[in-house]
């Protein structure tokens, strides 16, 4: 069992209970869902746990990590938007909201190129739903199972959004070259 504090919203580690864990029964991917204290809590004291899974980070992995994205996807077709997404307000999802152009009222950003990667954005038609946000270091890899996936960070994007942030992950923290 791994214990951590609670980093998230209360109704997140809920969804991860009770949705994520209908959905994602069966499949090719192990996932890290929410473990139960004996009094049936999921947060005690402002901690949670999870169950230990077999495994280890290994980096360079991102072709593999983007096949994970894609079939992380389909668990969730039949899931419907959670409504934690637009109540967090943590710099992660801040910046989501930004990056996709829904402003949550924020001051406005007046660091180098914002403005010129801003009027880049162009519209997405690939339907929407939900997505892990942060695969790159959270996939263990373990010769005898399959891969398993931890800490759920649960975003309502397009799957291919998740390949996108693994292509960014990969050139800013794991040294992958850029492509010409």
């Amino acid at each position: 069992m791994t214990l951590k504090p609670l980093d998230g919203l209360p109704d997140e580690l809920h969804w991860l209970d009770e949705v994520a864990r209908e959905h994602s029964v069966g499949g090719a991917l192990r996932l890290s869902l929410p473990i139960r204290s004996t009094s049936g809590k999921l947060i005690v004291d402002g901690w949670t746990a999870f169950p230990y899974l077999a495994g280890e980070h290994q980096p360079g992995r991102w072709l593999e990590l983007a096949k994970i994205a894609r079939e992380f996807a389909p668990l969730f077709a039949e899931a419907k938007r959670p409504d934690f997404v637009d109540m967090r307000n943590h710099a992660w999802a801040r910046a989501d909201r930004f990056a996709w152009g829904v402003d949550d009222g924020g001051p406005p950003v007046a660091a180098p190129h914002v403005a010129d990667l801003v009027s880049a954005r162009r519209q997405v038609l690939d339907p929407p739903g939900i997505i892990h946000g942060d695969l790159t270091g959270n996939v263990l890899f373990d010769s005898s199972h399959p891969p398993a996936v931890i800490d759920l960070t649960v975003y309502w994007r397009p799957a291919e959004h998740s390949v996108a942030v693994i292509a960014v992950d990969a050139v800013r923290f794991e040294g992958a070259p850029r492509a010409e």
